[in-house]
């Protein structure tokens, strides 16, 4: 079982509290729900990776980072080409906008679940007095989605191709 799915911080540069974890992810919600300005979010993006890289994940926070870069040098470039075939064009930006739109969504999520252990998310929530019936099911949704993950790497490590060998 890989332990770093469940939250480890223990490179981190910044330890910051699960509550302010949990804000900037409900932060994140609102900023891609409500930006209509790609620059907004590739800023708040660009903060989010480097919160990233201060909770210890940096190649996470690396490759997050390089793949936002990527995103919107294709976008500009697609937006700025001009000619060709316009509705590749058309097609392949708002791949990338709806990527871009969602990116902070994904990076906060991923700061709250892979930097956090779910001792300390539960002890930070029951500090400000939050109903355990409130509590409780976040905490198991967080604990279930590494389980996902494992469960889809096996999956997909068994229906590789190289996976399979003939008997003799």
């Amino acid at each position: 079982m890989d332990f770093e799915l469940y939250g480890e911080d223990k490179n981190a540069l910044v330890k910051f509290d699960p509550r302010t974890k949990f804000v900037v992810f409900a932060a994140s919600l609102v900023v891609s729900a409500n930006s209509y300005n790609v620059a907004a979010l590739v800023i708040y993006s660009v903060v989010l990776c480097l919160m990233l890289f201060l909770c210890g994940k940096k190649a996470n926070a690396v490759k997050a980072f390089l793949m936002l870069a990527f995103a919107v040098f294709l976008r500009f470039s697609m937006e700025h080409a001009g000619t060709g075939a316009p509705v590749i064009v058309t097609i392949v930006s708002c791949i990338l906008m709806i990527f871009l739109f969602f990116f902070p969504m994904m990076l906060s999520f991923m700061i709250l679940t892979q930097t956090t252990r779910i001792n300390q998310f539960l002890s930070a929530f029951q500090a400000i007095h939050l109903p355990t019936a409130v509590i409780i099911p976040i905490a198991v949704m967080f604990r279930f989605i590494p389980t996902v993950r494992d469960e889809w790497n096996g999956i997909r490590k068994a229906t590789s191709p190289h996976s399979f060998t003939l008997c003799s």
